[in-house]
């Protein structure tokens, strides 16, 4: 086993890649192929040539991990290494890992009828990156800079395998296969063949003493929130995933709530119409001013389309009325119940105008963002949305 003494960030590097991988100058540039594009030829012998005592800095770290990810087919190749070679870099460099950090990794290793390999090649990435990032411009690795994370690294492994195939489904159901954090894709596509490029993070429960929460996030995201020691990490993770429970629960109330399919044609004529030729709100739009106080973006956004629309809406709700009876009613009260809906768990009135025109999108199925806006605008001064707000 080396010791402290003879463990030279030059030494790692040579190992990293001409012994195990046998890359010298990355001639073959296909077989090098990684998520960020093709790694320079010579990258890591000119930084062994010109830095010789401290050649491994970010981009070092940023290249070998990417290039590893390659290797044990995590990251799928347009020419994917056999997965016989990834089982046998992968445990190549988990000994040479457990050497060099004198911890026991073996609950890693991978075989060839091992369910989980893949995962555990994740592990072994990630402990691949905390040994890099502890030697960045250094001559030399210390293992006891680096065993608390990597102890850190097999507990997470081992507590994310308690997490069953109905959690983790359900984690990825209610991101809609996105990260949360960057959306970028949970499950990807290669050939016909299903790669999950995501991870479970377990993390303590907002006010649930003992209790444990979960979260999917891509590879990438992982590495920023696994840490979950960490009293900021856990509150963004809390965070996000008090969102990803709201917009949920949004998303059911959409679902349950209707809206009459002819509002359709107001907002196809409120996106035609020419806003010089509408006539203009003739009075002070007091509603808005009573309702919207104190938010003064979302109180010019509602007023400005009033004044600007509000004629223009109430005529085409009428004439709908005239063609279809109690049209004007029945829209008036859909939109009055989802106020009701989306304000029972909601103060914000910005939110709640937001979910208001997200559901109205929804219901009409149009991207027409704007008229929406109008519309929801319209019936603030028409009394269904937002209650006047006293002054004491």
């Amino acid at each position: 086993m080396a010791t402290q003494s003879d463990l030279r960030a030059s030494e790692i590097l040579k190992k990293l890649t001409e012994g195990i991988l046998g890359a010298k100058t990355f001639a073959d540039i296909p077989k090098w192929e990684v998520e960020d594009g093709i790694i320079p030829r010579t990258f890591f012998a000119d930084r062994l040539k010109r830095n010789a005592d401290t050649p491994i800095n970010d981009e070092a770290v940023h290249w070998l991990v990417k290039l590893y990810r390659s290797q044990l087919g995590i990251f799928k190749m347009r020419e994917p290494i056999s997965e016989t070679k990834s089982v046998s870099l992968a445990n190549e460099l988990l000994d040479y890992l457990s050497d060099i950090t004198g911890m026991d990794l073996a609950t890693l290793r991978n075989s060839y009828s091992d369910d989980d390999a893949l995962e555990k090649r994740k592990v072994i990435v990630d402990i691949l990156a905390v040994v890099l990032n502890s030697v960045v411009e250094k001559e030399k690795l210390v293992p006891s800079d680096v065993s608390s994370e990597i102890t850190n690294q097999i507990q997470s492994y081992t507590d994310s395998g308690d997490v069953d195939a109905l959690i983790k489904l359900e984690c990825v159901s209610e991101v809609y296969s996105k990260c949360p954090f960057c959306k970028h894709d949970l499950i990807d596509k290669v050939g016909g063949q299903t790669i999950e490029e995501y991870r479970i993070i377990q993390f303590p429960m907002a006010g649930h003493l003992g209790q444990l929460d979960y979260i999917a996030v891509c590879n990438n995201c992982y590495e920023k929130y696994k840490d979950t020691s960490n009293d900021a990490v856990v509150r963004s993770l809390n965070d996000k995933k008090k969102a990803i429970l709201a917009k949920k629960s949004f998303d059911k109330s959409v679902d349950a709530l209707e809206m009459e399919k002819e509002i359709s044609q107001v907002l196809e004529a409120l996106s035609d119409a020419d806003p010089t030729e509408l006539p203009t709100f003739q009075y002070t739009p007091v509603e808005v001013k009573q309702k919207i106080p104190n938010d003064k973006m979302l109180f010019s956004k509602v007023w400005t389309n009033v004044v600007q629309y509000f004629p223009f809406v109430e005529d085409k709700l009428k004439q709908l009325n005239n063609e279809r009876r109690l049209t004007y009613e029945k829209i008036s009260g859909d939109v009055k119940r989802a106020y009701l809906e989306f304000a029972t768990d909601e103060q914000d009135k910005e939110v709640i105008f937001n979910r208001l025109c997200e559901w109205l999108a929804e219901k009409a199925q149009t991207d027409k963002k704007s008229a929406c806006e109008a519309i929801i605008s319209y019936y603030i001064q028409n009394c269904e949305v937002f209650e006047r707000e006293t002054t004491e």
